[in-house]
């Protein structure tokens, strides 16, 4: 029976409570650029946003990567890709048709512009669906939230292809690594190889998108088809981190000790952190957008390799056993992220008719409200009836239809 790695599960249902918070965050940043948004905006919660901005998604890449790798070896080929299809293409598939249309037709309540039915919407969403768009998301089908599992399972593909190329490296004997302990030169050693291969290559896409794709954003959503969806600057970092977490698990890194220097990783990420967050929210509004460009590239790399490192070391040490009762909890993990989104809209378009509640009190009450609400039909309704819940997601829709 495979051990439980507890501080995984629970950095995944941390994680999956800063996605939560992040969506809820955006309606109260003041930034405009989220659908339903608040005429004002909280200092705290755009600090706040900004950091799981960073980290949040290539956190989630990494540990993907670290338990592909002895899934693909247990299950092989077919075993893996057909697990991968039931788990993430269903739910994204499924997604796409019943969540993504019904969180359009909110978002375009909210923001005073709808001019069809619900029926309508529906119609056309799935038809922008199906053009075929290669470039800039722009005004066109945007998968929202959805993006994270197409692109997952284009990762868990390309790891396919490379155990078909090489299934020796896969399946190599381990048995002489772990004889080799790292030291705490290979911390900075880790560090370094990240940074050389992130930076660069992030900064330079950043400048043909703005220059050559003359777009308004520095990190605008890039279709592919419609299928694959991914901010152009990050697919790089995600990539990345994917391919360390399959490194981490082939190579044993976390058992030869990268990750056993407590202090170090600790006093790096405060380090990383502060410059990051300094950045972010005090220096940058009277920054020329050069010099910006080039810091934060630097210090949001910085960022994610240090909130690795910590993360692994202190977790270890610290959150290697269940965080809440037996540890049920990690399993509701996807389950939260593929609820929270619907929940996160409603609750932000409701609390619209609070004008004298304060944004970060908003900003909390949504957050928690929509965390609980996802966990509590995921345990009760979702995990124990998942075609039920399928069922009911059709009912919705079609109750819709007549109503609204």
């Amino acid at each position: 029976m495979t051990k439980t790695i507890w501080y995984f599960d629970n950095m995944r249902f941390v994680l999956a409570v800063f996605v939560v918070m992040w969506h809820s965050a955006n309606a109260y940043t003041g930034s405009g650029s989220w659908p339903i948004s608040e005429a004002e905006g909280s200092v705290f919660v755009y600090g706040l946003k900004t950091l799981l901005d960073a980290i949040t998604m290539p956190l989630f890449f990494y540990i993907s990567g670290y338990f592909a790798f002895p899934s693909l070896r247990k299950k092989g080929v077919a075993g893996f890709i057909q697990a991968k299809f039931w788990r993430i293409l269903v739910p994204w598939a499924l997604s796409l048709l019943l969540i993504v249309p019904f969180v359009e037709w909110v978002a375009q309540h909210a923001k005073g512009v709808l001019a069809q039915d619900y029926l309508g919407v529906w119609i056309w969403q799935m038809n922008r669906m199906l053009e075929p768009h290669l470039g800039f998301v722009g005004s066109g089908f945007y998968q929202r939230y959805m993006w994270f599992l197409s692109l997952l399972f284009s990762f868990y593909l390309l790891l396919v292809l490379a155990y078909k190329l090489r299934p020796s490296w896969f399946n190599a004997d381990r048995s002489e690594l772990i004889q080799v302990v790292f030291k705490k030169a290979r911390c900075f050693k880790f560090i370094s190889t990240v940074l050389g291969i992130t930076v660069l290559p992030m900064f330079v896409v950043i400048l043909l998108v703005l220059i050559i794709g003359k777009s308004p954003s520095p990190e605008p959503f890039i279709s592919v088809f419609n299928i694959l969806q991914f901010q152009s600057s990050r697919l790089l970092i995600y990539l990345t981190y994917f391919l360390l977490g399959i490194l981490t698990g082939r190579n044993l890194w976390i058992e030869r000790g990268l990750f056993d220097h407590r202090r170090l990783w600790t006093i790096i990420f405060t380090l990383s952190v502060t410059l990051y967050f300094v950045l972010m929210n005090v220096l940058a509004p009277g920054m020329p957008d050069e010099i910006f460009g080039m810091l934060f590239v630097l210090f949001i790399n910085l960022f994610v390799v240090s909130a690795v490192g910590v993360s692994i070391a202190l977790g270890k040490k610290y959150w290697d056993a269940p965080i809440l009762g037996n540890g049920a909890h990690a399993s509701h993990t996807f389950n939260i992220y593929i609820l929270h989104y619907v929940f996160v809209y409603l609750l932000q378009l409701w609390f619209l008719n609070f004008e004298s509640v304060p944004l970060v009190v908003k900003f909390v009450s949504v957050s928690a409200l929509a965390l609980s609400l996802s966990y509590l039909i995921s345990r009760y309704i979702m995990k124990p009836y998942p075609k039920g819940m399928v069922v009911i997601g059709l009912m919705i829709s079609i109750i819709l239809v007549f109503i609204a």
